[in-house]
C-alpha cells in the first residue's frame, strides 16, 4: 500500500508539473503574442522609443523570440538608431537567409548607414524571392539610384544615407529591360523529324507602369519552317490588377497558327500570392482553337509554385488539362524546378490540331551567369497521346539592358 501511495504521489506530482509547465508556456506565449501587438501599435503612432523599451522587456524574458527580434529591429531603424539596427538585422537574415522582411529590414539598414552597394545586393536577392513585395522593389530602386549618384564621376554632389521607410512606403518600381536568345530540339519517336526552333526575345517591365515584350521566331516541323512574331502590352489598373493583351501572327503559317489572341487579367492578392484568367483564340488553317485558362501562383520564401487549370475547345468539344510547377531559388536570381503537364489538350501533327491526352514532364531553371548575364534551360519528356512522345531541350541567354 506504501509503494502504491508513492506511485500515486509521484503521477500526481508530474501531473501537476506538466500542468503548470503548460500553463507557463502558454502564459510565456500569450505575453509574447501581446508584446508584438502592442509594439505593432506603438510604431504604427511613431512612439518608437516606447516600442523599443517594450520589445526589449520581452527579449529579456525570451531571447528566442525571432518576431520580437524584428520588431524591435525595424524600431531601432525608423527611431534613427541605424547601427544598432544593422546589427540585429544581420543576426536575423543569418538565422533565416531566405526571409524577405529581414532581408529587406537588413537592406534598408545598409542604405540608412551609407552602404549602398552591399545594399543592393542584399534588396537584388531579396526581388529575386519576392518579386511581388512592393516595399522590396521601392528599396532597391533607392539603393541603385544612391549608387548611382555616389559613385566617382557622377560630379561632386553629396550623399547623405538614405533614410529607412516603413510599410506604407510609396511604390517605386524597378524597371527592368532585357533581350535574350534561345534554341529548342525535340527528338520525336516514330517517323518524325526532329523539331527545331529559334527565338530573340525582348522585355521591358515595371510593376505600377506600362510595359510590354515580344519575340521574333523561326520554327522547323514536318519538314517546314514557319516565321511567326508577337507582342504583348502589360497595363497597370490601379495597385493590384493588371491587365495583358497579346497577339501573335504567323503570315502563311504551315503548322503554326496563322494568329492569335489572349487576354489575361492578373491580381496581386498580396505579396506571396498572385491569380490569373486568360482567354486565348488560336487560328489554324483548318481549325480553331479556343483556350481559358485559370492559375495562381504562389511566391515563399523557399519555393514558388504555380497551379493552372485549362479548358481547351477544338471542334466543338471540351478538354480540361493541368500544369504544376515547383521552382527553388538558389544563389543569386537563380532558381530551378519541375513541372508537369496531363489532362487532355491540343496537339500539334501533320494535318493540324487534334485534341489528345498529354502527358508530360519537365525540369527547367535560370542561373545567373554574371552581373547582367542568365542562362535559361528546359528539359522536356512528353507523350502525346497516340501520336508520339516528344523529348526536348531548350537552351537560352539573356542579358539585362
Amino acid at each position: 500500500m506504501a509503494y502504491r501511495s508513492q506511485a500515486e504521489s509521484f503521477g500526481l506530482n508530474t501531473c501537476r508539473l506538466c500542468i503548470a509547465l503548460t500553463l507557463l508556456v502558454s502564459g510565456g506565449a500569450a505575453f509574447a503574442q501581446d508584446a508584438h501587438e502592442k509594439a505593432k501599435a506603438l510604431l504604427q503612432v511613431g512612439n518608437y522609443m516606447g516600442a523599443i523599451d517594450l520589445l526589449e522587456e520581452s527579449l529579456n524574458k525570451n531571447p528566442n523570440d525571432l518576431e520580437a527580434r524584428y520588431l524591435l529591429a525595424r524600431a531601432l531603424l525608423w527611431g534613427g538608431r541605424h547601427q544598432e539596427a544593422l546589427t540585429l538585422f544581420v543576426r536575423l537574415a543569418e538565422a533565416r537567409p531566405e526571409n524577405s522582411d529581414y532581408l529587406l529590414g537588413l537592406g534598408q539598414a545598409l542604405l540608412a548607414t551609407g552602404r549602398y552597394e552591399e545594399a543592393e545586393r542584399v534588396l537584388s536577392h531579396a526581388h529575386h524571392i519576392a518579386p511581388m513585395y512592393r516595399d522590396v522593389e521601392a528599396a532597391l530602386e533607392q539603393a541603385r539610384e544612391r549608387l548611382a549618384v555616389s559613385r566617382p564621376g557622377n560630379g561632386s554632389r553629396t550623399v547623405e544615407p538614405a533614410l529607412a521607410v516603413g510599410d506604407d512606403v510609396g511604390v517605386t518600381s524597378v524597371r527592368q529591360k532585357a533581350a535574350g536568345l534561345s534554341a529548342t530540339y525535340d527528338a520525336l519517336t516514330g517517323s518524325y523529324d526532329p523539331w527545331r526552333g529559334l527565338r530573340v526575345a525582348f522585355s521591358n517591365t515595371a510593376r505600377g507602369h506600362i510595359g510590354g515584350f515580344g519575340y521574333l521566331g523561326i520554327d522547323q516541323r514536318f519538314g517546314e519552317v514557319d516565321y511567326g512574331v508577337a507582342v504583348s502590352l502589360i497595363l497597370p489598373l490601379g495597385n493590384d490588377w493588371e491587365l495583358q493583351p497579346e497577339f501573335g501572327v504567323a503570315s502563311e503559317a504551315d503548322f503554326l497558327p496563322h494568329y492569335y489572341v489572349d487576354m489575361s487579367v492578373q491580381r496581386t492578392i498580396s505579396r506571396i500570392w498572385l491569380a490569373r484568367a486568360s482567354m486565348r483564340s488560336s487560328n489554324y488553317p483548318d481549325a480553331r482553337v479556343d483556350r481559358f485558362a485559370i492559375e495562381a501562383d504562389r511566391y515563399g520564401e523557399r519555393w514558388r509554385s504555380s497551379y493552372i487549370v485549362n479548358v481547351t475547345r477544338l471542334g466543338g468539344v471540351d478538354s480540361l488539362g493541368y500544369d504544376i510547377r515547383v521552382a527553388r531559388p538558389y544563389g543569386k536570381q537563380s532558381e530551378a524546378g519541375v513541372q508537369f503537364v496531363f489532362g487532355r489538350e491540343a496537339t500539334l501533327t501533320e494535318t493540324g490540331p487534334v485534341t489528345s491526352d498529354v502527358r508530360s514532364c519537365s525540369v527547367f531553371g535560370r542561373h545567373k551567369l554574371a552581373e547582367s548575364w542568365r542562362l535559361n534551360w528546359t528539359v522536356t519528356a512528353s507523350e502525346q497521346g497516340e501520336f508520339y512522345s516528344r523529348y526536348g531541350v531548350s537552351l537560352g541567354v539573356e542579358r539585362s539592358l
